[in-house]
Parts: structure tokens; C-alpha cells; sequence
């Protein structure tokens, strides 16, 4: 057991960041990136997906975390750590869960801060644009290319967004369900989303957030996603959606009929480990995947040879009895993150490393 405010958790905090050089960027376009971290754990993802954010980004960037007192905590004590380029801020927690008079749901330690997402034009006044990620996210991209594909909005536009499924396919949680309306054939995924908070602050977004609320409370099972989604029902218009690759979860390659064609293209852009993808051995190619990022030491290896390993761990899987991706479709994992990891050059140490690698996660070099 780790000592301080620390748990015991499969996946170590780095010991230094890694970066490209950075380019010049206009400082009134700088990408705003938000995550909502309660409690430890969550923290802890924060920090491994912001280390993903940093390897692949060539400029600088702010990054906001909305928190709660443990995660603060935990956050404080590596905020000085931070290399230079990166504005970073920690904000407390606005607004408590919506039905408090439901203790069960309370319980469930990752819903006060998911819910904080609905609220940001209030939480954030300062911001016109940000995106929104979850902290079980890895970056395979650099965040200023998913910056310009989630901003490209139009007149209408408030948010960009990911679909809950591909069109083509029959098993959304919303098409089985169908306990809200939800936008389009299949509905909205929530884990990764792309604002324009001053659109959204003059159009009484959190008003109507707070009616859906009201009306909706009762049929809420995906709880946020749900409102968004009603809301998406609403004002099509306001929606702009962007590709699957921004948004890669497990029912991608679980799902015949859900394919990503756009990461089969150009790569994954954002991994997204839903249902704990990253932490289990029953998605082997996404577990394996972040262990590659959070176990490589590019002080010591080669940055080009890490994509490769990510080819080579992927690989082994490939006759696994319980590998769940398309074995034909599994460079979609390295395709670009190889295409990124070769601008990586400068190392930056930081001090601390917590809790130990996974034992069931193959050595590279083995």
C-alpha cells in the first residue's frame, strides 16, 4: 500500500514527462482541455492521460481539472511538476449530484464529478472553447490536431461530439433501452466532447439542463450522457459530429456492425477505456495498449522502438482465446501513435512514481 494520500493501483505515475519540441502557437487559440477527477483513482487516470496528452502535443496548452478535496490533493502535490508549457489549474467542484435524495446513486464515487461536465459555462466563465475528456482516456494524437477537428463548428453549433455507435449499427444503449429520446440513430457519447461555452452560456444551456432534470429524473440510466442526449434530441442543430477515431471504445472492436472506418484510416486518435478496459484483462488489446505508454521509459528506450513494442504486444494477441478486436483491424492501435511518437525529443524528470506495473503484462524485450 502506498503511503500519503496514494492507494495501491495497477498503473505507476511517470517520473518524468516526455515532449516534442514545441512549435509557436497563437495564444488566442491556445486548447483549453478539461477533465473532473473525485477521489484518488481518478486522479490518478487524470494525471496518466495527461502524460498521453503531453507526449504527442507540439504546443502549449492549458489543461483544468475540476476536483474534488482528495483528488485536490493529489493534484497539488505534482502541480509543480508540470513542464513549463502547460497552464495548469485546479477548480472545486460546482455543483453536487442532481438527486441527492438517492443515496445508492451517491455512492458511486465517479458521478459527482461526471455530472460537472453539464455545468462548465457556469464552472469556467472565462473560456469560450474547451474539450471535455474523461480520465480513462489515452491520447494517441497530438491534441492540437483533435483540436481543430472538434472546433470546426458551424453557425449553429454548440458541441462537437462523438455518436454513442457508428450508424451502421442495431445495439446502442439507446436503441435497446429507449428509456430517453436521444439524438440521431444511436445517440450521444458523453466521455469526450468539444464546447463552445459562450454559444452555450447564451443560449440558457444550463437552464435547460436543469429542466431536463426536473422531467427526466426518474428514466435517467446513463445519468449525464442521458441529458445530453435529450438535449440532442431537442436541438440536432446544435450537434456537430465528429469521427469515432476521437472517441475509440471497446464496442469498436466488440461490435461487427459498430467498425470505426475513420481510425482504420488515420489511426485511433483518442483510446477511450470504458468499462475499465484499461485496468482488465477481458479487453487484452486496450490493456496492453496503455500499459505500452505508461510502462515505457524513454530515458532509457529508444522513443521510436515504443511504437513498434505497441505493434509487437498487440500482435500477441492476435490468437488470444479472449482477444475481442477484429485480429485484421489491430494496427489501428499503432497506426497513429506511430505516426505521432516520432516528433517526441525532450525528457523532463519529476520526482514522484507510485505503486508497481501490472505482473501479467509481458516485459518488453521478453
Amino acid at each position: 500500500m502506498a503511503s500519503g494520500f496514494f492507494v495501491n493501483y495497477a498503473v505507476p505515475l511517470p517520473k518524468y514527462w516526455v515532449h516534442p519540441t514545441l512549435t509557436e502557437a497563437d495564444p488566442t487559440s491556445e486548447p483549453v482541455l478539461i477533465f473532473s477527477a473525485c477521489g484518488k483513482l481518478t486522479a490518478k487516470e487524470t494525471l496518466e492521460s495527461l502524460r498521453s496528452v503531453v507526449l504527442f502535443t507540439r504546443v502549449p496548452f492549458r489543461c483544468i481539472v475540476v476536483a474534488d478535496w482528495i483528488a485536490t490533493k493529489v493534484l497539488k502535490e505534482l502541480r509543480g511538476t508540470m513542464p513549463p508549457h502547460i497552464r495548469f489549474q485546479i477548480v472545486r467542484l460546482h455543483k453536487p449530484i442532481p438527486w441527492m435524495l438517492r443515496p445508492s446513486l451517491y455512492k458511486l464515487a465517479h458521478l459527482p464529478c461526471t455530472w460537472q461536465r453539464l455545468y462548465l459555462p457556469d464552472i469556467v466563465p472565462d473560456v469560450q472553447f474547451a474539450l471535455y475528456v474523461d480520465t480513462d482516456t489515452l491520447f494517441f494524437a497530438d491534441l492540437k490536431e483533435a483540436w481543430e477537428d472538434f472546433k470546426s463548428l458551424g453557425p449553429s453549433h454548440i458541441m462537437s461530439i462523438a455518436l454513442e455507435e457508428e450508424n451502421t449499427s442495431q445495439h446502442s444503449s439507446y436503441q435497446v433501452m429507449r428509456h430517453v429520446p436521444f439524438y440521431g440513430q444511436t445517440g450521444l457519447a458523453a466521455g469526450v466532447m468539444f464546447f463552445d461555452l459562450e454559444k452555450m452560456r447564451r443560449s440558457g444551456w444550463v437552464d435547460e439542463v436543469e429542466e431536463i432534470l426536473v422531467n427526466y429524473n426518474a428514466f435517467l440510466k446513463i445519468f449525464d450522457q442521458d441529458v445530453i442526449n435529450i438535449y440532442g434530441h431537442r436541438h440536432p442543430e446544435a450537434i456537430n459530429i465528429v469521427t469515432c477515431r476521437w472517441n475509440y471504445r471497446v464496442n469498436h472492436c466488440l461490435v461487427k456492425d459498430n467498425r470505426c472506418p475513420s481510425a482504420e484510416q488515420k489511426g485511433i486518435g483518442i483510446l477511450h477505456g470504458v468499462v475499465d478496459a484499461f485496468k482488465t484483462s477481458k479487453i487484452p488489446e486496450f490493456s496492453a495498449a496503455f500499459k505500452v505508454i505508461q510502462e515505457w521509459d524513454l530515458r532509457e528506450r529508444d522513443v521510436i522502438t515504443m511504437a513498434d513494442e505497441m505493434d509487437r504486444q498487440i500482435a500477441r494477441l492476435i490468437h488470444c482465446p479472449i482477444s475481442t478486436c477484429d485480429p485484421n483491424g489491430l494496427q489501428i492501435f499503432s497506426k497513429a501513435f506511430r505516426m505521432n511518437v516520432s516528433h517526441v525529443t525532450h525528457v523532463v524528470p519529476i520526482v514522484h512514481r507510485l505503486s508497481n506495473p501490472s505482473c501479467s503484462y509481458q516485459t518488453p524485450g521478453e
